[in-house]
C-alpha cells in the first residue's frame, strides 16, 4: 500500500513539473530563483569584502574591475552589501509568507469547516483588509519596535486575510466533495478530515497564492526599510540600501540603481514562477483560455464579404444587438438555389437557359 502511494505521488510530481518545463518564463524565474538563493546561503564565500568594511581612501569609487558595483560614502563594496542584502530580503520573503500561510490558512480552514465561526472570523479579516497593508505594517513595526523578526512579523501579519479568504473559498468547494462524506460517513472525527481529506485537496491554491506573495512581501519590507521603519543601518538591506543612497542620487546614482535592480529581478523571478505553478496546479485555467481562443477562430473569424453579420463581435448570433436587430444582416440575402446561381454568375443573372424553379422549366427526369 506504501509503494503504490509513493509511486502516485512520483507520478503527480512529474506531471507537474511536465508541465512546468513547458512554461519557459518560469523555468527561467526559477533558475534566477534558486541562483539568488544560493548566492544568499554561500555570501560569506562568495562576497569578497565584508558587508560592514569601510575604508575612507576607497570611497565613492565607480563600478570598475576591482569593485564591480562600486563603493559607498563609507568606502563600503557594494557589490558585497548586495549579495549579504539577499540573506535579509529573500528570508524577510519567505519567513513573512509562512506566517501568513499558517495564520491564514488554520483561519481559513476553521470559518469554512465551522459555519457558526465563519462569519466571526471573515468579518475580522474584511476589518484588517479595510486598512491598507502598507499602514497596517507600519503601525505593526512602530507598536513593536525595528528588527528583522518584527519586519517579518509585520508583513506576515498584514497579508493574512488574503490567505484566510482564499482558503476558505477553496475549503468550501472541497467540503461538499463525496470523500469527505464518505470519511464523515465510517466515522471519522473532524481533524482527520481536515488533515487527511480537505488540506490537501485544498492547498494547491495557498500554493500559488503563496509563490506570489512572496514577491509583495519583499516589496513591503523594502518600502518599510526605505521609510525608516526597517532594518537599520549597517545592515545591508536592499530597502535600506535604496534609502542611504538616495542623498547622491545624482552624483552616485548606481546607489540606487543596482539595490532597486536587485529588488526587480528578484520580484520578477517570484511572480513568473508563481504563473507556472498556477498553470501547472490549474491546467483548467489554460483549457479555457484555449477554448475561448478557439470559439473567438471558428465563430469570429475574418469578416465575408457581404455579411454585415460578422462584421463584428456585437453582431454575431446570441449577442444582445443580435437579439434586439434579428433581420440586421439577414436582408436581401438569398437563400437555396438562388444564392448559389448569384455566388456563381454574380447578382441578378439566372444563367443561359435557366428558368424559374417555380415555371416547372427544365429538363424532366423519369423515374
Amino acid at each position: 500500500m506504501s509503494k503504490s502511494k509513493k509511486s502516485a505521488k512520483h507520478t503527480m510530481l512529474s506531471e507537474i513539473w511536465r508541465r512546468f518545463r513547458k512554461n519557459r518564463q518560469a523555468v527561467v524565474g526559477l533558475v534566477v530563483l534558486v541562483l539568488f538563493v544560493l548566492i544568499a546561503i554561500f555570501a560569506d564565500v562568495i562576497a569578497p569584502y565584508g558587508f560592514d568594511d569601510q575604508d575612507a581612501s576607497r570611497a565613492q569609487i565607480a563600478p570598475c574591475a576591482e569593485f564591480i558595483f562600486g563603493t559607498d560614502n563609507l568606502g563600503r563594496d557594494v557589490f558585497s552589501r548586495i549579495i549579504y542584502g539577499s540573506r535579509y530580503s529573500l528570508s524577510i520573503g519567505f519567513l513573512a509568507v509562512g506566517i501568513s500561510v499558517i495564520t491564514g490558512g488554520f483561519l481559513g480552514i476553521i470559518a469554512a469547516y465551522y459555519p457558526k465561526l465563519d462569519n466571526i472570523i471573515m468579518r475580522t479579516m474584511d476589518l484588517f483588509m479595510a486598512i491598507p497593508q502598507m499602514l497596517l505594517a507600519m503601525c505593526i513595526v512602530s507598536a513593536l519596535g525595528g528588527s528583522l523578526f518584527n519586519l517579518m512579523l509585520a508583513v506576515g501579519l498584514s497579508s493574512t486575510p488574503k490567505f484566510a479568504r482564499v482558503v476558505r473559498a477553496s475549503v468550501l468547494s472541497t467540503r461538499e466533495q463525496e470523500f469527505v462524506e464518505a470519511a464523515r460517513a465510517i466515522g471519522a472525527g473532524n481533524l482527520r478530515i481536515i488533515w487527511h481529506h480537505i488540506l490537501p485537496n485544498s492547498i494547491s491554491p495557498l500554493i500559488v497564492q503563496a509563490t506570489l506573495a512572496m514577491a509583495g512581501a519583499i516589496i513591503s519590507a523594502s518600502a518599510l526599510s526605505f521609510l525608516g521603519f526597517g532594518i537599520q543601518a549597517p545592515q545591508p538591506e536592499w530597502g535600506a540600501m535604496l534609502s542611504a543612497g538616495r542623498k547622491y542620487i545624482r552624483t552616485l546614482p548606481y546607489l540606487t540603481v543596482i539595490p532597486g535592480l536587485a529588488i526587480m529581478v528578484v520580484v520578477y523571478a517570484l511572480n513568473v514562477v508563481g504563473d507556472g505553478l498556477r498553470d501547472c496546479l490549474d491546467p483548467r485555467l489554460k483549457k479555457r483560455v484555449r477554448k475561448g481562443a478557439q470559439y473567438e477562430r471558428e465563430h469570429i473569424g475574418s469578416p465575408r464579404p457581404g455579411d454585415p453579420l460578422r462584421h463584428g463581435r456585437r453582431d454575431r448570433p446570441g449577442s444582445k444587438r443580435h437579439l434586439l436587430f434579428p433581420e440586421r444582416g439577414r436582408e436581401h440575402r438569398p437563400r437555396g438555389r438562388d444564392r448559389r446561381r448569384q455566388d456563381h454568375h454574380g447578382p441578378g443573372h439566372h444563367g443561359s437557359g435557366a428558368r424559374s424553379p417555380r415555371r416547372g422549366g427544365g429538363r424532366q427526369h423519369r423515374l
